[in-house]
């Protein structure tokens, strides 16, 4: 026998039995007033439910773009390192490796760029303030391009620092030497993608980057195979295809924040 559900069953009726006799001591105002709250409760109950379901696919719709374009962010190294493994040579592997592993540290000193610009963007979105939005999103393209342009400059130092500091290969050092000096023309690119990442997430428009992400991390590195096996070969190939995926990544980006202000601004305006 369930026991617990006999038990459940018992207070159940009690409790109806009590509820029974409080009611027929109360007025007609009373059971009136009883009654007016019940039905504002129920009501309140609903609303925040259908309110809360609002929220929910809110955060669903900037939550899974997001998802998919972390996603995505890996596939360019795996496509340099699988084209590369197709050369025949481990020391081109261990040469993408190295080379990836030192933009990786070098990108990820400037993370701020992202996650800072986001904050202060959704701030001035939620204001409505177009003009506070622009002077953001031109701000963090400064910062990030003229620290790619710095890293450009500083580009000797950094190597001779990162190839020491990764403990390179002896084997893979000219690899990852020419590997480097290739793909730092990037650098520009893809900080300043960073800000425009972050800039389009405090708009509250995460399909935008997650759009970029696809074509510049898997649309865009199909030419990988052109430059590897075709135009330039070996490691120089490699680079050069992830130099031309990182730029057409910005400038799509671009293109797209371009169309996005005009959007936001006539929005702005017919809301005043």
């Amino acid at each position: 026998m369930n026991f617990d559900r006999i038990e459940n069953d018992t207070r159940r009726a009690e409790l109806i039995r009590v509820l029974e006799h409080s009611i027929e001591r109360l007025s007609l105002a009373e059971l009136e007033a009883l009654y007016y709250d019940l039905v504002l409760r129920i009501i309140s109950e609903s609303s925040k439910m259908r309110l809360m379901d609002n929220w929910n696919k809110e955060i669903l719709r900037l939550a899974i773009p997001s998802i998919i374009s972390n996603v995505t962010v890996p596939l360019l190294g795996l496509v340099d390192l699988a084209v590369v493994g197709h050369i025949g040579n481990e020391a081109y592997i261990s040469a993408i490796a190295v080379g990836s592993m030192i933009f990786n540290v070098m990108y990820w000193l400037l993370g701020f760029l992202r996650m800072g610009t986001s904050g202060m963007t959704s701030q001035a979105y939620g204001r409505q303030d177009g003009q506070e939005c622009m002077n953001i999103l031109v701000r963090t393209l400064m910062i990030g391009v003229g620290m790619g342009l710095l890293f450009i400059v500083a580009q000797r130092g950094i190597e001779w620092g990162m190839l020491r500091l990764m403990n390179t290969p002896e084997a893979s050092w000219s690899f990852v030497a020419t590997y480097f000096r290739i793909v730092i023309w990037g650098a520009p690119a893809m900080l300043g993608l960073y800000g425009l990442t972050g800039w389009f997430i405090g708009m509250q428009d995460t399909r935008t980057p997650m759009v970029v992400a696809v074509l510049q991390n898997v649309v865009i590195s199909l030419p990988l195979f052109f430059f590897v096996f075709v135009l330039v070969g070996k490691i120089s190939g490699v680079a050069a295809g992830t130099v031309l995926a990182q730029w057409a990544g910005f400038c799509s980006i671009i293109i797209c924040c371009i169309q996005e202000n005009n959007i936001r601004k006539r929005v702005w305006i017919d809301d005043r």
